[in-house]
């Protein structure tokens, strides 16, 4: 007999009004990954996954109340779904990729008194897709550490705004080169007080050049 064979895209389904997912963590870390350098930024790790492994909430809106998600030398992935459609998973080397061409519209990522840490050996991967995204007294840091250069920071959205001393960092403590950081939005970008100095803190200690894109 012939075999039935059916191919069934590997994702995420969403219909209409996908929930939304809520990060309030706060726990401390009872063991801060071994590391070269002191970095105080290891003190809490919040929602976490194994160093090397991938953490992703996708959903509908996307709220850090001042929630934690720590992935070491892994990948944080945030995607905020607002239409039906499928989100697909495409396994890479270094892990998870999530595929959103099937997906029309975009909602809302908040992150208030929050923080995204990827840092460790070779600065983890972090991955922002919504379609109005806020950063308000919160940090993302991939920074590098040991000879693996870092992996990015991408965050892709229709607006973009950063306010009340938000932080991006994607510094290199090691010899690896630190991590891009991509910023594409379609509409607005916003940086609220941030000044010269904000700016030189965004800088490749290596190279002394701002590894930022925007577009």
């Amino acid at each position: 007999m012939p075999l039935l064979a059916i191919n069934i895209p590997v994702g995420l389904r969403f219909r209409d009004n996908p929930s939304t997912i809520v990060n309030q963590s706060i726990a401390p870390n009872p063991s801060p990954p071994d590391i070269p350098l002191p970095v105080p930024i290891f003190k809490n790790i919040g929602l976490a996954v194994d160093p090397g492994q991938t953490l992703a909430l996708v959903g509908g809106n996307i709220q850090f109340n001042g929630g934690i998600a720590t992935a070491s030398s892994g990948q944080i992935l945030l995607g905020s779904v607002k239409s039906p459609g499928l989100v697909q998973f495409e396994p890479t080397a270094l892990g998870l990729n999530l595929n959103y061409s099937n997906i029309q519209n975009f909602g809302n990522i908040e992150m208030n008194g929050a923080l995204i840490n990827t840092s460790g050996l070779g600065g983890g991967k972090i991955d922002i897709r919504g379609g109005n995204v806020t950063l308000s007294s919160s940090g993302i840091y991939g920074l590098t550490l040991g000879n693996i250069d870092g992996r990015g920071i991408d965050i892709n959205a229709k607006n973009l705004r950063l306010d009340q001393g938000a932080q991006i960092f994607a510094s290199t403590l090691g010899e690896g080169k630190g991590s891009n950081i991509n910023i594409r939005a379609t509409d607005l970008v916003e940086m609220i007080g941030l000044g010269i100095e904000g700016y030189q803190q965004l800088r490749d200690l290596r190279t002394n050049k701002i590894p930022v894109i925007m577009g």
